[in-house]
């Protein structure tokens, strides 16, 4: 099933690191950190995080030590911010046509679209990081769980294939 709405990846990945800062409660989390707890590029979350530092929402700190946190506590900082930091403000996105036919004026869905944009933008302003906390701490609990299973269902770099296959 297709969605009409999708975030970019760049949007989500912001999202994903600064939850995960949100639940680290002020520790500094280095890029491959959260790279790999969110199955990212180091190299794409890295210039994701670098446009959440240049617009505040999180700073970081080179050498050991090191890493990226929140500039704000988890509660004061929404979606929103959060989104419009990294793809810019929310709103006026044009035709969602692959071809576009007309000029946007007579459109019947520029209406729709616009109410869609405000609904968005007001439920993400209603969401902060600190909503992620739990959510986030489970997962990340889920995953480690998995790790060792999930390492020895691969193999160990051997080929587990039957002979004769």
């Amino acid at each position: 099933m297709s969605c009409l709405v999708r975030p970019s990846e760049a949007a989500t990945l912001a999202i994903h690191a600064c939850a995960l800062m949100a639940a680290a409660d002020g520790r500094a989390l280095t890029t491959s950190q959260m790279a790999g707890s969110i199955g990212a590029s180091e190299a794409h979350l890295s210039k994701v995080l670098q446009r959440l530092s240049r617009s505040g929402v999180v700073a970081g700190r080179r050498g050991p030590g090191g890493g990226f946190r929140l500039t704000a506590k988890p509660a004061l900082v929404s979606l929103l911010r959060v989104y419009e930091a990294v793809d810019g403000r929310l709103g006026g996105s044009g035709c969602i046509m692959a071809v576009p036919m007309c000029t946007g004026a007579a459109c019947p869905l520029a209406s729709l679209l616009g109410q869609v944009e405000s609904t968005i933008a007001e439920g993400l302003s209603g969401v902060t990081l600190a909503d992620f906390g739990p959510a986030v701490t489970r997962a990340l609990a889920k995953r480690a769980e998995r790790k060792p299973r999930d390492s020895h269902e691969r193999g160990s770099g051997t080929n587990s294939r039957k002979k004769g296959r």
